[in-house]
């Protein structure tokens, strides 16, 4: 892997935060990663743990990435369900969802980003936003995978890919550097070189499965680097500070060129379940009072956010 130039760190303007209804105030986030559903019936059990969870905690944005509907499951493999495939996806998630958002009310968003493995999607990468949900657009954001999420007046911005990147990398990485990139675990180095090549898939050609269409490459491009990256993966999870500056003498750490990567791993495993993760960020206070109205605020999420993984 050979980084370039990362795009720049995120900033937000004065007036833009003071502007919003949550100026200053704290975010809090809880993401999960599919598939939903353990290999011993689809009753979406765990959705509906993670739903309850949600309502208890109260979260500003409820991230769920696919697969929903999951082609790898072996239940769903042969097809012998008695109903089709986007039937239950309406019958059980949307309406566990719609459940969820009329119970909590506007206040809570839900975010969800599509997979290559959900069977009631368009299966090549990257993706288009899901079917909108209908009487619940101004609560249920349907994102492309992947995406790039702004969150205004609390000064975040949130990346997702719910392409196994980080197991791809892995798999095709032959790594081998001295001095201070030694010093650096695998991780690190992984969403390090992600974010260094400004793209949400630094893989060519793709890896086997990934369904990859090159003619979409530019939908893969990173506006900015992201505050928040989360990048849901097979491997164990984990929540990381990473420096853009990972593979250099720079200072490395929660600096202003420092991004947190999350990998929530998957709600279920087989047949027991799994784990999410719970992302709480302090608001931008001491930063906007007494800035100029047009002043640019670096985010420096890295300082600001708590990360939980929890197990269901």
């Amino acid at each position: 892997v050979i980084s370039s130039a990362p795009v720049p760190m995120s900033t937000t303007n004065v007036m833009e935060i003071k502007g919003s209804e949550s100026a200053g105030q704290s975010f809090h986030m809880m993401i999960a990663s599919g598939p939903y559903t353990t290999t011993e019936d689809l009753s979406f059990d765990p959705l509906d743990v993670l739903l309850k969870e949600a309502e208890e905690r109260k979260p500003d944005l409820l991230l769920l990435v696919g697969p929903f509907v999951d082609s790898a499951d072996p239940q769903l493999a042969n097809g012998d369900i008695g109903m089709t495939f986007d039937t239950l996806y309406a019958e059980k998630c949307q309406a566990m969802i719609a459940r969820y958002c009329n119970t909590v009310g506007k206040q809570s968003k839900v975010v969800l980003v599509p997979s290559t493995r959900d069977l009631t999607h368009f299966p090549v990468f990257p993706q288009p936003p899901m079917e909108k949900f209908q009487d619940l657009e101004d609560q249920v954001l349907c994102l492309t995978n992947p995406s790039t999420l702004k969150v205004h007046g609390c000064g975040l911005v949130i990346g997702c890919c719910s392409q196994d990147i980080l197991k791809h990398l892995a798999a095709a990485e032959i790594s081998r550097a001295g001095g201070h990139a030694s010093q650096t675990d695998r991780m690190n180095r992984l969403c390090s070189s992600i974010a260094g090549q400004a793209s949400y898939y630094p893989l060519f050609p793709a890896a086997k499965g990934c369904f990859f269409d090159a003619s979409l490459g530019g939908a893969l491009d990173m506006p900015t680097t992201p505050d928040i990256l989360v990048l849901p993966s097979d491997l164990a999870p984990f929540a990381k500070v990473v420096s853009l500056h990972q593979n250099s003498s720079e200072q490395t750490g929660a600096d202003q060129s420092s991004f947190v990567c999350i990998n929530p791993n998957r709600l279920t495993k087989g047949k027991s379940g799994g784990t999410f993760a719970s992302v709480f960020v302090e608001g931008l206070n001491q930063e906007v009072e007494g800035a100029p109205d047009s002043a640019q605020v670096s985010h420096e999420a890295a300082k600001r956010s708590k990360v939980e993984i929890i197990r269901i």
